[in-house]
């Protein structure tokens, strides 16, 4: 059994954070990628 200190606590929470943000900017991404017309020929959907 392994136990997480509070330090590693918070670090692990910050950084689902940071993921869950990132997470919300990608959905905002490829929707105006798919508000560009067809995603297979979309640049912005492939970066």
């Amino acid at each position: 059994m392994e136990f997480v200190t509070k330090i590693d606590k918070e670090k692990l929470e910050k950084l689902l954070s940071e993921y869950h943000a990132l997470d919300k900017e990608l959905i905002v991404r490829i929707a105006e990628a798919r508000g560009h017309g067809d995603l297979r020929e979309n640049s912005d959907y492939h970066a």
